[in-house]
Parts: C-alpha cells; structure tokens; sequence
C-alpha cells in the first residue's frame, strides 16, 4: 500500500505475510495474533493472513495422546475466522480445502509423537 511519509512524499509501506494451517475444528488464534500480527502492525508493517482450513466436522488427530485433551476451537465457521482477522489483519482470505480421511504418514514419525518424542528431541536439541 501506499502512504504518505512526513515529507508527504509516497513511499510503500512494507508488508509480511502469514499462512496459517490447519483445521477449523483445532484452530487457535490468540496467541497467533498476540504474538505475530499484533507486534507486527505495531511496527508499522502491513499484515496480509491467508488461513487455509480443513472444515471437517470433527478434529483429526495424529499424535495420538493429544486426541482425548483438545479443546474444541470456538470459531463456529469460516466466516467467523474472516471476522476475527480482519479486525487484526490489513488483508485476509480464509481457503476451506477437504481433509483426506486416511492422509499418508510416515508411520515412525506417528510412533514418535505417540512416545511424546519430537524430532528435535530425537535429534538432540530438545
């Protein structure tokens, strides 16, 4: 975008974007936006969102211990994600794509995360 600078000459106004993924069903954006595009915009930067979301009735899960401890996500819909955004964000869309039932893993990656072991963990830093 353009502005006008104190010497009311145009300069362009510098933009970050986010891509966040995932599922309507687990989102979070709280601390998305306490964290990222709050501080951002204070710094005087535009902040374009682009969420792209799994609208599937229930939440998927592959770490196994996570499935029965989630918290249902308090965004009723798509729409109610592009309302949340766009009082935070200076441009949004919000993609719904379809979840495939059955998506292809690598299954010791599953069974890591099962063991409550991450791959940095399994790397040595963390």
């Amino acid at each position: 975008t353009r502005e006008h600078g104190d010497r009311g000459l145009s300069v362009e106004r510098r933009r970050v974007g986010i891509c966040i993924t995932g599922q309507l069903a687990r989102l979070e954006l709280r601390l998305k936006l306490a964290t990222l595009v709050r501080p951002l915009r204070s710094q005087g930067l535009a902040v374009d969102v682009v969420a792209v979301l799994s609208v599937a009735d229930r939440a998927m899960f592959t770490n196994r211990r996570y499935a029965g401890r989630w918290n249902a996500s308090r965004f009723r819909s798509m729409d109610h994600v592009r309302e949340v955004l766009r009082a935070e964000a200076d441009a949004v869309r919000v993609v719904a794509f379809e979840q495939p039932a059955a998506p292809l893993l690598e299954m010791q990656y599953v069974k890591n995360l099962d063991n409550g072991q991450s791959r940095e963990q399994r790397r040595g830093g963390g």
